[in-house]
């Protein structure tokens, strides 16, 4: 099943005036009979209905050079670029500043230069045993920048709680400060910071999964304002990674494998990130399978046109590698497993002896003969009433006496490509 996404309607064309508009002819008596209304013009009425269906088979074809694109990498690499933050710092907080005044539930359109803007961050999401629970926060006169000297703050104090049904459980509280002790990395600054153990706090021993920290503050004579900040406690590290990594030249692709010692058998995801000898980000492959308990192998494929097209010549650097074992069953989140404190340098590879072609498979070709053919005007294709959310939903049917299976409700006459919470137009082949 194909999903085409995204047709984008232009604006309207707005209607033009000429500069020096006609006088206006004089008042017709009532009495006096209308003239007939002229005929649309043939060449007209005929241009108006090839003109919208050239322009949408346009959008279409678009769409079908955009999948093309997408695609012509394997799914288990991509190129990697600067602004890739989410990838190059996966373990990174990435909040962002909230005018005060919405903390209040005042609704109105924020001023960057003279409102207060509150930023509660931290230096990570993922906890694993022995690092801290870390928060910072600073208030600011306008958006947070070097210009942007942070005000004082008072009574602020944090509350931990741990994720619970039917709701948090709260486990121990603490100030943020900002006496240049305890977390804080200089005093009166006007940043207000924490860092404590997770072993402070005697429930979350051994806890993993959800943690909720409250700050409570007061900026003047306000009325006391809260911002919450998650963490997820990863608990004992599943596996470890462990040298040497193995690297080969296999059918075009550059191959590195680095290393596990499991000690939790399960399925994990391994990613890792490449950088070229200009220390240039290349790309980045991933590894998803499953590892029993002992030694398991994480192999990462890099594709031949990453190196091409981001002009990179080795020696190579394999670094950031991140792993986790996936949740299954009773498990409500992911075990992290802790970053190679190491990076791997490979051979000094020239771009030469990599292959250039795109990814190559009868999947991809599936794909894109699928959208060639919706593409194109035979037959024609119009667009078609998007389905409801009913028709997308998970539904039971009778497969025998006393099973049922999952389906998904299609219209064979009419196939839905999409449903109204991925996509924006959905096609037929037939008139709506």
């Amino acid at each position: 099943m194909l999903f085409i996404t995204g047709e984008r309607r232009g604006p309207r064309a707005a209607a033009v005036e000429p500069a020096n508009p006609p006088a206006a002819p004089p008042v017709r008596p009532l009495s006096a009979p209308l003239p007939p209304l002229p005929s649309a013009s043939p060449v007209d009425t005929a241009r108006a209905p090839q003109a919208g269906a050239a322009n949408l088979r346009a959008k279409r074809w678009a769409v079908v050079d955009d999948l093309t694109h997408l695609t012509r990498y394997p799914p288990y690499a991509r190129p990697l670029n600067r602004s890739m933050t989410d990838i190059l710092e996966p373990h990174g907080r990435h909040e962002s500043a909230v005018p005060l005044h919405a903390l209040l539930g005042v609704r109105e359109a924020p001023d960057d230069e003279r409102d207060l803007f509150v930023l509660l961050t931290g230096p990570r999401y993922d906890v694993l045993p022995g690092e801290p629970l870390a928060a910072t926060l600073t208030v600011t006169r306008g958006m947070p920048g070097p210009a942007r000297p942070p005000v004082a703050l008072g009574d602020v104090e944090a509350t931990v709680l741990r994720f619970g049904q039917p709701e948090a459980i709260a486990v121990g509280s603490f100030p943020l400060n900002d006496d240049g002790a305890h977390g804080d990395a200089a005093a009166g600054d006007g940043t207000y910071s924490a860092a404590l153990p997770v072993d402070t706090f005697p429930a979350l021993r051994g806890f993993a999964g959800m943690v909720f920290l409250r700050v409570r503050f007061r900026v003047g004579a306000a009325a006391p304002v809260t911002r919450t900040l998650d963490f997820l406690l990863a608990g004992d590290p599943p596996a470890h990674f462990v040298g040497p990594v193995d690297e080969e030249l296999r059918e075009g692709e550059l191959v590195l494998t680095p290393r596990l010692r499991v000690s939790a058998a399960g399925h994990y995801l391994v990613r890792g990130l490449l950088f070229d000898g200009r220390d240039e980000p290349v790309g980045y492959a991933t590894f998803r399978g499953y590892l029993p308990e002992g030694e398991g192998v994480t192999p990462l494929r890099f594709p031949g046109l990453l190196f091409h097209e981001a002009g990179a010549d080795g020696p190579f650097r394999l670094r950031g590698l991140t792993g986790r074992r996936l949740a299954s069953g009773s498990e409500a989140t992911d075990r992290l497993v802790p970053d190679a404190p190491w990076e791997h340098t490979t051979r000094p590879y020239p771009r030469r002896v990599f292959a250039s072609a795109e990814w190559a498979s009868a999947a991809r070709q599936r794909v894109l003969e699928e959208a060639t053919r919706l593409a194109d005007d035979n037959p024609p294709l119009v667009p078609h009433t998007r389905p409801t959310v009913a028709d997308c939903l998970p539904l039971q049917r009778e497969v025998s006496p006393g099973t049922t299976q999952r389906t998904r409700s299609r219209d064979r006459a009419t196939p839905i490509l999409s449903c109204p919470r991925r996509s924006k137009l959905s096609w037929s082949s037939e008139p709506a």
